[in-house]
């Protein structure tokens, strides 16, 4: 059930593309077709990957990133069919309200949100951001125009324009912003620099992403502790010196405190991720009265 949702999710924001593939008709293209061979390709090597990633234990979005070039294509054939039949003449029906009306309304939403964001974001109303939302407006209203006429040809132009303003947005002016606060390698790499020796660093909590960054800026391995490692080293004294440590919205408590951990240093990745680097120091039993 993970998937029904994180397959639209990653597609956003052309779902209309996306819902017109579980349309039988979709998959029924005329044999002079020149596609007609490769849909039935492209959706089997969507499917097989959806239910592999669906038999595997952990789900994440990006499991799907390799099946995103195949649907691609799917949805691009889907959209060639509806501007096909709209050049032929007018289109009714479910199909004027997917292509002519929805799709459109999504895209100009999509374009001009990220310029918004942007300025909410940073509160700097940057004329390239005005610039952006300007241009991403206009498109955007030119788009539901001409959707609602039912030109898809012309309402596909402004599609196109949306899109564009979408994607420069993001990668020149939303991707730097982001990325200060999402960079994991600085912190792991002064994490490398307070551990001592040359051997694997203790995590708790640990990803798939921890153990391979790790690796990557400072050379030295990962020793993922797990809640119940952690609880049989804490029983019998044998924790760590140095402890790195990685919480999530549902992550594990250690009590890394009570062992006589003292926090060296805290950073947080974004809403789902913090590191907190823990120094422990020995305890000294009271001296006698």
């Amino acid at each position: 059930y993970y998937y029904l949702h994180a397959l639209p999710m990653a597609v956003l924001p052309w779902l209309m593309p996306l819902l017109a593939l579980c349309r039988p008709i979709f998959w029924k293209a005329p044999r002079e077709n020149p596609s007609a061979r490769l849909r039935p390709y492209l959706g089997a090597s969507v499917l097989g990957g959806v239910l592999l990633l669906s038999a595997a234990t952990t789900k994440r979005e990006t499991y799907l990133l390799p099946l995103l070039p195949p649907l691609a294509l799917l949805m691009a054939l889907a959209m060639e069919d509806a501007l096909t039949d709209a050049a032929r003449g007018p289109i009714g029906g479910a199909d004027r309200w997917l292509w002519g009306r929805l799709q459109p309304i999504l895209l100009s939403i999509w374009g001009l949100a990220l310029p918004v964001a942007l300025i909410l974001y940073t509160r700097s109303p940057r004329p390239v951001y005005f610039a952006m939302g300007a241009i991403a407006l206009a498109a955007g209203i030119a788009g539901v125009a001409w959707g609602f006429q039912g030109n898809l040809a012309k309402a596909w132009e402004a599609h196109r324009v949306s899109a564009a303003i979408l994607c420069l947005t993001a990668l020149a002016l939303a991707v730097p912003l982001v990325e200060p606060q999402k960079a994991m390698a600085p912190f792991v790499r002064w994490v490398g620099e307070q551990v001592p020796g040359q051997g694997s660093i203790p995590a708790l909590g640990a990803d798939e992403t921890l153990c391979g960054i790790i690796p990557f800026v400072t050379w030295r391995g990962v020793q993922a502790l797990s809640a119940q490692e952690w609880s049989t080293l804490a029983r019998s004294g044998q924790v760590p010196a140095w402890v790195l440590e990685q919480a999530g919205e549902r992550s594990d408590t250690y009590g890394l405190g009570s062992l006589g951990y003292v926090l060296a240093r805290e950073q947080r990745f974004g809403p789902g991720r913090t590191m907190r680097l823990w120094k422990r120091f020995p305890q000294t039993e009271p001296s006698p009265p």
